[in-house]
């Protein structure tokens, strides 16, 4: 049955080519809309989700409070992460990390201007590099880095990149121990091509040399990594006043407290209002996906007002079907695989216009979004998001439309909108080839008599 409402629909279609077009176009428009903020969506809430230990990874933050207001920090000292690791079994991981930085690197007569951090080798475990040649430990070595693969082929082309010597920032040479693969671009570290020890940082940086083992100098980022019985909750209660116990009593007049801030909160969950988390750019994402639903709503009522507007036109064939013995539901299966066929083809449209506007969106945006073609949860999604369009777009016309009653339709009776309610005819013109309107009264006389004793289908 479904086959032959195929066939049906596609020889209405072919039929109304007008019509066809107006509304494959209207709808695939509002899909490819629909379809480009839901991949923006889904990249959003799949930030971060790359690193093998996702849902174990943390960064450590700081309140804190001067003057009555508390403020929320993402820096700590560099003992920090050494006292996690040798006091606290709960962390795997701990490693000590600056803030993404521009540095320049010289290999023979070629400057890269380019971004990096200088981390501890822990930080390599905690992050899962993806190594493509060399060591992951490379930061274990002072003299040593490690390059993203973007970086390596901008330096050396073609040329193997590990051995070769570069110096950093005019001040000192490193060895090229390993070229891992780049971070995504829907993750915290998408900008960090180079990786230099930390040990090498405390040579060059008389500064960071200072404050090895001071507790009131906050000027690092502190990641950690959780062992897999850990508790996130427990963690956080044992290290909440860990500072207090170490800094002096000036410190401890701000009321230093830490926070554990996991992974999965970073992007969407990042805001803090008086030392408590307040949400984040979740807000945008779930506004842009009320877009995106709202866009496929209209393009939905399009169809809907397209389908009524031209119901007149498919009266004659609803009376006729019902006539010849049609049920309601068939009917309205009929039109609701219409529905099915002409979204199915706006969905094809659309996911071309989507893979046309794609690259310039990820450009505007800085993302790297792609549709995964392979991937049977994208087309698992797919048919259950065109079934739903369909069903939203095509239920009401169906309904509308199965609902005509035939002997109205077949009289010439029927009327849609603002007129329904006016019969052909009853300005006084010729009515089926009959002259006059009394001539016509009685002719109407005759068939609604004859209509009372028809079947109850009619």
């Amino acid at each position: 049955m479904f086959r032959n409402n195929i066939k049906v629909a596609w020889r209405n279609l072919v039929k109304s080519k007008g019509f066809s077009f107006i509304n494959i176009t209207g709808l695939a428009i509002g899909m490819a809309v629909a379809l480009l903020i839901g991949l923006w969506v889904w990249d959003e809430l799949s930030f971060n989700k790359s690193f093998d230990n996702y849902n174990r990874i943390g960064q450590l933050l700081q309140n804190r409070t001067f003057n009555g207001k508390t403020a929320t920090y993402k820096i700590q000292s560099q003992p920090m992460a050494k006292e996690l690791r040798d006091h606290y079994p709960d962390f795997k991981e701990a490693a000590l990390a600056t803030s993404t930085e521009d540095h320049v690197l010289a290999w023979k007569e070629k400057k890269i201007s380019t971004k990096g951090i200088f981390a501890e080798p822990q930080f390599s475990k905690i992050f899962s590099l993806k190594m493509i040649e060399g060591v992951q430990n490379g930061l274990e070595d002072p003299t040593s880095t490690l390059l993203s693969e973007s970086l390596a082929k901008t330096i050396f082309g073609t040329e193997p990149a590990i051995g070769k010597i570069l110096k950093a920032d005019n001040m000192g040479d490193l060895t090229v121990k390993g070229i891992y693969k780049d971070f995504p671009k829907n993750s915290d570290l998408k900008e960090v091509q180079l990786l230099m020890p930390w040990q090498y940082l405390l040579t060059v940086n008389p500064s960071a040399k200072s404050t090895t083992d001071t507790w009131g100098s906050n000027n690092y980022n502190v990641y950690v990594q959780l062992n897999e019985k850990a508790n996130l909750q427990a963690v956080q209660k044992k290290i909440f006043g860990i500072i207090n116990s170490k800094v002096g009593e000036n410190d401890k007049a701000s009321k230093p407290e830490v926070l554990l801030l996991p992974m999965n909160k970073w992007r969407l969950y990042g805001d803090f209002t008086d030392g408590k988390n307040t949400g984040g750019f979740i807000t945008i994402v779930r506004l842009f996906a009320l877009v995106g639903i709202f866009v496929l709503v209209l393009a939905c009522i399009n169809y809907m007002n397209l389908s009524t507007a031209r119901s007149e036109k498919r009266a004659r064939e609803v009376g006729v079907r019902k006539t010849i013995g049609s049920a309601k539901s068939q009917l309205i299966y009929q039109f609701l695989t219409e529905s099915f066929l002409i979204t199915f083809s706006s969905f094809i449209i659309s996911l071309g216009l989507v893979s046309l506007t794609l690259p310039w969106f990820n450009q505007i945006l800085g993302k790297d979004m792609s549709i995964s073609w392979s991937s049977p949860l994208f087309w698992t999604v797919s048919l259950g998001f065109i079934l739903l369009t369909s069903l939203l777009a095509g239920s009401y016309p169906a309904f509308y439309l199965s609902s005509f009653r035939p002997i109205k339709v077949l009289k010439g009776n029927f009327r849609s909108g603002k007129l329904a309610s006016i019969p052909k005819g009853s300005r006084g013109y010729s009515i089926h080839g009959f002259g006059s309107l009394d001539h016509w009264h009685y002719h109407r006389l005759q068939t609604d008599t004859i209509c009372e004793r028809s079947p109850a289908w009619l």
